[in-house]
């Protein structure tokens, strides 16, 4: 049972981050979807974001603004960035928990089994906090420690970018056993693989070599393996270590095929 004795309900983002540091204990309402799947958890005090207005998606010439509280049945839809994001959230569950489950409430605690953040960490991505300056996605998941602050958005720079996403399921619906994602702009290649059971990350020696190189299928084969050697993968219920590392190659493999042929 998800029980809140304190429901606090700030008028501007500087109040909602002064609610947070006064109380040692408060956690933040973002969408509040991972909270109703806990079977007995008690909150002193939630911090409602609702109404702040950070639940919109904005478009200038330069960047995608995605505030944190847009969910992601926004991102699937939304006329552009759904090429970008489509496949990573489409299949989380159903749409009645993606219209709940927000951008923000998956990205700031860091979940390992995010789909979102392995396709987000081959974007350039920035996350905007009230408390705290600026900083990469690829830098925030390396963070050791979270501070007390609030993600009011995350900034995409737009791109001649090709991107895919892949993930492998014991459903469709299910979380993932191992994800991986690869982008492409300019000669500059991003693999990223996440669920290891660990939070995402990157393959940096494989996008080192993969850099400015034209994609065959023997470079392919050689960059999977590469990756494959990269990672430390663990064991839970979903698979063992040396299953996922096997996928890794597989997964790897399929998503840089994918863009060569864009």
């Amino acid at each position: 049972m998800l029980v809140i004795n304190k429901l606090l309900k700030p008028n501007t983002m500087e109040e909602a981050l002064r609610l947070l540091k006064d109380n040692s204990k408060a956690h933040i309402l973002g969408g509040g979807a991972f909270l109703r799947l806990s079977t007995d958890l008690k909150i002193n005090a939630a911090i409602d974001l609702y109404g702040l207005g950070i639940d919109k998606i904005e478009e200038n010439e330069n960047e995608f603004i995605i505030g944190a509280m847009t969910t992601l049945r926004d991102l699937e839809v939304h006329k552009t960035l759904k090429e970008l994001f489509s496949k990573s959230v489409e299949n989380i569950v159903g749409v009645q928990l993606r219209n709940i489950a927000t951008i923000g409430g998956t990205i700031y605690p860091r979940y390992a089994f995010s789909d979102l953040i392995t396709s987000l960490l081959v974007l350039d991505a920035t996350l905007r906090f009230e408390g705290k300056e600026d900083i990469s996605l690829e830098a925030y998941l390396l963070e050791n420690k979270l501070e007390k602050c609030i993600l009011k958005s995350i900034i995409i720079r737009k791109e001649e970018i090709k991107t895919s996403f892949k993930a492998i399921k014991n459903s469709a619906s299910d979380y993932a056993i191992l994800n991986a994602a690869v982008s492409v702009c300019h000669g500059k290649y991003k693999v990223s693989v996440g669920a290891k059971p660990t939070v995402a990350s990157l393959a940096y020696k494989t996008m080192s070599f993969l850099e400015n190189k034209s994609l065959t299928l023997e470079l392919i084969e050689e960059a999977s393996d590469m990756a494959m050697d990269e990672f430390t993968f663990g064991s839970n219920r979903l698979g063992s270590a040396d299953y996922r590392k096997d996928m890794c190659k597989v997964l790897v493999k399929r998503a840089l095929m994918e863009v060569m042929s864009c």
